[in-house]
């Protein structure tokens, strides 16, 4: 069995105890209502407890069914006269990349007593795997840094500034690089740690955290389940051809992280990313959406149909799991992730309800008719803020396609009428901007050129690199820095400066 082979058996066996570990929960900052990061999530629970013991357990017993692979020949030849040695050889390998720094005399120690008197025993051999992988500086990014830099404030050392980067960047551990520069002391130096930088993010391996912090941060997993109404009369006769299947939903996901890391690569800034209307999705059910070809995932990707203005016209951002629009929800999006405009949730007295498909009448009118009577509590927010922001992007559909008119239904399916849409909006993308737009496209435009963008990027980029909610009388240095780095550079610079931040490089007392 070659080695791919044999870690696709380990992970197999381990299915059921990796089952059991709790997912982190998507932890919203402050007083914010909706969003928020997984890296907020700081709660442990008897859960985290248990299953990170049980996946441990299952761990060093699968190891151990290779003793020889594992260990060497030291621990099948026979002879107990190298076990010791053999068994020092294996933590001494090991117990680094474990804990991610170089071992102490008192953490070798510890490790070899595990074994007891049969230090190559299959199962003594899994209680020194187990109790290594069930460590806290397995488990957790231990940080003890003794240099202190300011009252409360210590520098981080070189093996623990290697974790830190290589856990943001790659959601991982050191490779073999990172951990040699930390070693030689090289990683504090200013010119080593850039090139580290670089290489990490130039990494592949930098891809799934970056998809990570844009599922967050655009909320893409708040877009339920495309097909639960597929079947119903009412939303068959909305669907029509583009009856979507399982595999949709991800397809529009996959379309704005694969935009995200085209991106990326290319050197673009915030804002091209922002209004990049090319065809990323490799999906025919997707691109039949776009009325576009599918891209082959290689070639420099083409244009889609005009009106597609970037990243608030994929579909990822349009759609819901319905036959009707939900413009209030799709204005939230962008006032509170886009723009990181704090919407008050509604008054507790408010019975909040979601519109439904009315047979007479357009989606604006009815929401309209709804959030904004005078007088009501709804309508200074919906009128001023919510709703005209949603109401641009009126001209797609709940799947996302374009459409001038809006094509009603009675519930059982039957056509009623086809009414033009309405996308012109005062979307005040600055309190003051009380400028008519005609469509989210001159919204998209208008929000590119306020770079309002920009700063939101940074600010939400701020809270998943720190897991934390930002606090304005103490990081508003960092804020600015980058700040001014998602303004002035590309994208890759922009998700590189964190790592420039001195609070990057140190950690607090209540840290």
């Amino acid at each position: 069995m070659g080695a791919a082979a044999r870690t696709k058996a380990v992970m197999l066996a381990l299915a059921p105890a990796l089952a059991q570990l709790p997912a982190d929960a998507v932890t919203r900052p402050g007083s914010e209502s909706h969003g928020g990061f997984s890296r907020l999530d700081q709660s442990t629970q008897q859960a985290t407890v248990e299953s990170t013991y049980a996946i441990s357990v299952a761990l060093g017993e699968q190891l151990t069914g290779h003793l020889g692979e594992l260990m060497g020949t030291c621990a099948t030849d026979g002879t107990s006269a190298n076990d010791a040695a053999c068994l020092d050889a294996l933590v001494d390998r090991l117990g680094p990349l474990a804990l991610r720094h170089a071992l102490s005399a008192e953490d070798r120690a510890f490790f070899v007593a595990t074994a007891g008197a049969t230090p190559v025993d299959p199962a003594a051999v899994a209680d020194v795997l187990a109790v290594m992988t069930a460590s806290p500086g397995f488990l957790y990014q231990l940080e003890s840094g003794a240099q202190e830099v300011s009252p409360g404030v210590w520098a981080l050392d070189a093996y623990e500034l290697a974790a830190r980067l290589a856990y943001h960047f790659w959601q991982g551990p050191p490779d073999a690089e990172l951990l040699a520069s930390a070693a030689s002391g090289a990683l504090l130096e200013e010119e080593a740690y850039r090139a580290q930088v670089q290489r990490l993010l130039e990494d592949p391996r930098a891809e799934p955290g970056l998809d990570e912090f844009v599922r967050q941060w655009l909320r893409l997993d708040s877009l339920g389940s495309l097909t639960s109404r597929v079947g119903t009369p009412l939303y068959d006769a909305f669907a029509g051809a583009n009856r979507p299947t399982d595999g949709l939903r991800e397809a529009m996901f996959d379309d704005v992280l694969r935009a995200a890391r085209w991106n990326l690569r290319e050197g673009a800034s915030l804002d091209d990313f922002l209004l990049d209307s090319r065809q990323f999705t490799t999906s025919a059910e997707l691109a039949a959406i776009y009325e576009a070809p599918a891209w082959d995932g290689v070639s420099a990707p083409q244009a889609l149909p005009p009106v597609r203005a970037g990243l608030l016209t994929r579909a990822a951002l349009l759609a819901n799991d319905s036959a009707n629009t939900r413009p209030i929800m799709k204005g939230l999006r962008i006032r509170n992730a886009v723009l990181c405009d704090e919407i008050p949730p509604p008054p507790p007295s408010v019975m909040v309800t979601t519109p439904e498909l009315s047979s007479e009448s357009t989606t604006r009118q009815v929401v309209a008719n709804l959030t904004e009577q005078r007088g009501t509590s709804c309508a200074g927010c919906h009128s001023l803020w919510l709703n005209p922001m949603g109401f641009s992007s009126e001209n797609f559909d709940a799947l996302g396609r374009a459409r001038t008119h809006q094509q009603l239904f009675d519930l059982t399916g039957a056509p009623t009428v086809a009414l033009p849409v309405d996308t012109s909006a005062v979307a005040r993308i600055n309190s003051d901007d009380d400028r008519m737009f005609a469509d989210l496209r001159e919204v998209s435009s208008r929000i590119a050129e306020s770079r309002r963008f920009d700063s939101c990027f940074a600010r939400q980029y701020f809270r998943y690199t720190f897991r934390r909610p930002e606090v304005l009388t103490g990081d508003g240095c960092s804020l600015r820095a980058l700040d001014d780095a998602a303004r002035a550079g590309s994208l890759f610079d922009a998700l590189a400066a964190p790592a420039f931040l001195p609070s990057f490089k140190t950690r607090r007392l209540n840290d």
